[in-house]
């Protein structure tokens, strides 16, 4: 999955680099697994967060987690540490944890936080411009509750940024889930951000993204004949 990308020049060279503002900048992932764990010690399988499916779970508000133990340090709280209620906003990455019930119910939270857990593959820049395609003639996010399409790029890529496919095979885990391919949203081709390209691909920064040969994603962006990328007054970039 290492690499560069591809194509001729299609738009605006991508602006010279910037220390980065945005707090967590590198590829980070939505899986709940790389956060939390069941308190017998197994790795549960938590139903996408950015699903709309049986278990309510649409993105847009915080999912609520019971009984749950961390896999990682977070704030003064060492990995194994069990708390009764999590809950996660994903797309902020707003993350409470809870030591009772009785605490989520009256806000008490044991730690509260933006986090963001890092992605556990290093994706090469023609992988994430394929995604980033995708979206664009796609004409609306995966992320929106009501989509209904199917991700192309594998399972495992597709729990990174929070979604799951129809458990037609064992290996997919979200028998809820709605993305049978019979999406009704708007599918014409529409100009994006930085920002909004950089939360759908799950980058915190879409300027700091690198391969792993130092090339940044804006460059190879940029240098794609299918993106055209064009400089927005009063500052910033739109993609289309």
């Amino acid at each position: 999955r290492q690499g560069g990308g591809s194509g001729a020049a299609g738009g605006s060279k991508a602006p010279p680099r910037q220390p980065s503002k945005v707090r967590h900048p590198w590829p980070f992932s939505r899986d709940p697994a790389n956060l939390f764990r069941t308190g017998d010690g197994t790795v549960k399988t938590f139903p996408a967060p950015m699903n709309s499916n049986g278990h309510a779970h649409s993105g847009g508000q915080p999912v609520k987690y019971s009984k749950v133990t961390l896999m990682r340090d977070l704030g003064g709280f060492k990995t194994n540490t069990t708390f009764e209620v999590a809950q996660v906003n994903w797309f902020t990455g707003l993350t409470k944890l809870f030591a009772s019930e009785n605490d989520a119910l009256m806000g008490n939270a044991a730690f509260e936080d933006v986090v963001f857990c890092k992605s556990q593959t290093k994706y090469a820049n023609l992988f994430y411009i394929r995604e980033i395609l995708e979206f664009l003639q796609r004409g609306h996010s995966l992320l929106d509750p009501n989509c209904q399409c199917i991700h192309k790029f594998g399972d495992e890529r597709a729990k990174e940024l929070g979604i799951t496919l129809p458990k037609v095979r064992k290996s997919i885990t979200d028998p809820f889930s709605m993305r049978d391919g019979e999406c009704k949203l708007p599918r014409a081709r529409t100009a994006r951000t930085a920002v909004e390209l950089a939360h759908e691909i799950a980058v915190g920064d879409l300027y700091s993204v690198e391969d792993t040969k130092g090339r940044r994603l804006v460059d190879d962006i940029a240098a794609n004949h299918k993106i055209l990328v064009t400089d927005q007054e009063g500052g910033g970039q739109l993609f289309a």
